[in-house]
């Protein structure tokens, strides 16, 4: 009788996605996030190359450092590259035009390494390991954060609308700052929207999309796609799957809540063993590249989701601006086989 239920429970759930799903565009939003040179040696070829996958939007990612102690959110800092700065940005997106690409603008923010704390200085994160899980210490600092958030989001709208950029993303991962300041949030909104003129979306984590509050002031529900799905060193195409259908269906029920499509703004996994363990890991000199399960779960994801018609599209993550080795087992995706798989269904 249980089993009944759930199954009957399912398929009304379906039946509902379906109906709803109806009247949204089928045509995809079908992209990379490109990651630029670290010097200013940019070549329209670097940005052509990305048709070799279909893609027809490129995401663009300003970066930026929070320092630990002044709250201070820039880029003038030795690890942000010259691709990440407002210069590198705006060529991008000028060769990207060019090429016939539409564009997101992705902005991000990267903690400050605790050991470049000055002697004596106050590292009012306490520590926080990742940015989505930074929470202020009082008021103060938190208006302090506000602020500078503010002076740095808001020069990339104008930016946005001076390129008729066709979509821009207002924060990636602040899972705590959204979660705890709607207000601002709320507020933040409508001053972009005051300047630029396209469509708007904030990128969650995959941990944290269903407690996101301001999914109803924004144009998509995106998120970054980096669901556990198997403890296995080499889970088959098959297994995968059957995980993305427990997966994708607190998604589709969000997007149909909100009346929204879904965007992934990052979906990609790395070419090495139990990549499905934890996706977001990045590189060690340890790993051995093994690509088949990177072409496995990219097909499962591709085969179990993707198609949804309340999935509005993604961006894959990443293509690199330069070709990458055979043994390269980072998410760059340039020249693997699994790039064969995107070629596939972009086309």
């Amino acid at each position: 009788m249980i089993a009944y239920i759930c199954v009957a429970t399912f398929i009304l759930i379906s039946i509902s996605l379906t109906s709803q799903a109806n009247s949204f565009s089928t045509d995809k939003i079908e992209g990379v996030n490109f990651i630029g040179p670290y010097e200013a040696i940019l070549e329209p070829n670097m940005i052509e190359d990305i048709k070799k996958v279909n893609a027809e939007w490129v995401s663009l990612i300003p970066g930026a450092i929070m320092s630990r102690t002044s709250l201070e959110i820039t880029s003038e800092n030795s690890r942000v590259g010259w691709y990440s700065k407002a210069e590198g940005i705006e060529k991008s997106i000028q060769l990207s035009q060019e090429k016939g690409f539409r564009i997101m603008l992705k902005p991000h923010i990267i903690l400050q390494k605790v050991e470049d704390i000055p002697d004596g200085e106050i590292d009012k994160t306490d520590n926080t390991e990742w940015r989505g899980s930074y929470v202020a210490r009082n008021e103060t600092d938190w208006k302090l954060f506000e602020e500078n958030y503010r002076n740095y989001i808001l020069p990339y709208a104008y930016m946005a609308q001076k390129y008729n950029v066709e979509l821009f993303c207002i924060g990636t991962e602040l899972r705590e700052f959204v979660v705890s300041r709607p207000f601002y949030w709320g507020q933040l909104i409508e001053e972009i929207r005051e300047i630029y003129k396209g469509k708007i979306c904030y990128s969650s984590n995959w941990d944290g999309f269903a407690k996101i509050p301001i999914w109803n002031k924004l144009d998509y529900i995106a998120m970054n796609t980096y669901f556990p799905l198997s403890r296995k060193e080499n889970p088959s195409l098959n297994e995968l799957k059957k995980k993305w259908k427990d997966v994708k269906m607190p998604v589709l029920e969000l997007a149909m809540k909100y009346n929204k499509q879904i965007l992934f703004t990052e979906y990609g996994w790395r070419n090495v063993d139990a990549s499905a363990k934890e996706p977001w890991i990045h590189r060690s000199s340890s790993d051995v590249a093994n690509y088949t399960i990177q072409e496995n779960l990219y097909q499962a994801f591709f085969e179990s989701i993707w198609q949804e018609p309340l999935v509005a599209g993604g961006f894959c993550w990443d293509w690199n601006y330069k070709a990458v080795g055979i043994t390269d087992t980072n998410f760059h995706i340039n020249n693997k086989p699994a790039a064969k798989i995107i070629a596939q269904y972009y086309q």
